[in-house]
C-alpha cells in the first residue's frame, strides 16, 4: 500500500510544472530580419531585447530550449519579374470569340464516326461523343 502511494506522489511530482521562467531573446540579423529565440544572440547578430517569461505548463512538459533548433527564417526567392515592369494576375486566358460552325461539325463527326461503328458501339464511346458535342455547342 505504502508503495502504491509513493508511487502515486512521484508521479504527481513529476507532472507537477515547476515553475521557471524561460528567457526569449531578439536578435536582428545583418539583414535586419527578427530572430527570436531562447538562446544569447550570436556573432553577427544584435540583441534588440530579451525577457524574462513565465512558463505555463504545456511549455514546461516540451523539450529543453537547448535541445530544439532555433528557427531562423526562411530565405526569400527572388522576383522572376524584371525590373521595372509590374507582375499582373496569373490565370488562363479564356477566349470568348468561339467558332460558329463548330458544333455542326463536331454533329457531323459523332454521326459519322458511329454510322462507321454500326451496332457495336459502347456506351462509353456514346458518351465521350456527347460531351465532345455539348463542349463545341455551349
Amino acid at each position: 500500500m505504502k508503495t502504491i502511494r509513493r508511487c502515486l506522489l512521484l508521479a504527481l511530482a513529476m507532472g507537477c510544472p515547476t515553475g521557471t521562467a524561460q528567457t526569449v531573446y531578439k536578435c536582428h540579423d545583418a539583414q535586419g530580419r527578427s530572430i527570436y529565440q531562447a538562446t544569447p544572440c550570436t556573432t553577427g547578430t544584435t540583441q534588440a531585447w530579451r525577457r524574462e517569461m513565465e512558463a505555463s505548463p504545456t511549455i514546461a512538459a516540451a523539450p529543453a530550449a537547448s535541445a530544439r533548433p532555433t528557427a531562423t527564417p526562411a530565405p526569400r526567392r527572388p522576383s522572376r519579374t524584371p525590373p521595372g515592369r509590374r507582375q499582373g494576375p496569373q490565370g488562363a486566358v479564356i477566349s470568348l470569340h468561339r467558332d460558329a460552325d463548330a458544333c455542326a461539325r463536331t454533329k457531323a463527326q459523332r454521326d459519322r464516326a458511329l454510322a462507321h461503328r454500326g451496332l457495336k458501339r459502347t456506351f462509353l464511346e456514346l458518351r465521350r461523343w456527347d460531351e465532345r458535342v455539348q463542349e463545341a455547342c455551349r
